[in-house]
């Protein structure tokens, strides 16, 4: 019987990562990464409504993902968020890029 291979661990191996507690990375780093996670959703769901030509898939995801479109939608779940998450978004809002 094979074993089953955990990729991440793979991949950590491989790139020589070791692994980080998220709560100790920059609000700046977290955005960078969340940001990604997020086209990555809004991508999914554009594709998952049918099959369009690349230029449109293109400017339906850059509406929906830019920071106006993101600041509506913290607008839209703000009461539903931990006090945790508040707290994350807080950090993330007052961190500044130079």
């Amino acid at each position: 019987m094979e074993k089953s291979v955990n990729l991440k661990e793979k991949f950590m191996d491989e790139f020589g990562l070791v692994e980080q507690d998220i709560r100790t990375y920059s609000p700046l780093t977290l955005a960078y990464i969340g940001d990604a996670v997020y086209e990555m959703i809004v991508r999914t769901i554009l594709v998952e409504r049918g099959n369009a030509p690349v230029n449109v898939l293109h400017k339906h995801a850059s509406k929906l993902v830019k920071a106006e479109a993101q600041a509506d939608a913290y607008h839209r779940i703000k009461e539903l968020l931990t006090e945790e998450e508040m707290s994350v978004f807080r950090r993330g809002r007052n961190a500044k890029s130079y």
